[in-house]
């Protein structure tokens, strides 16, 4: 295995969420690996997009 990182990728590609405990991802992140947490959305644009 090349490295965690590339492991990871490969598993979670085309996943929109990932569950995991939060002292592994944690763990996880103090080994390097790096999570794309993606930008909350607002209240307004939630209402928005039900409406387009």
């Amino acid at each position: 295995m090349k490295n965690i990182n590339d492991f990871l990728s490969n598993l979670a590609e085309g996943a929109t969420h990932i569950i995991s405990n939060p002292k592994t991802i944690e763990d996880l992140q103090q080994r390097g690996v790096k999570f794309e947490t993606p930008t909350p959305k607002t209240q307004e644009q939630i209402i928005d997009a039900l409406f387009q």
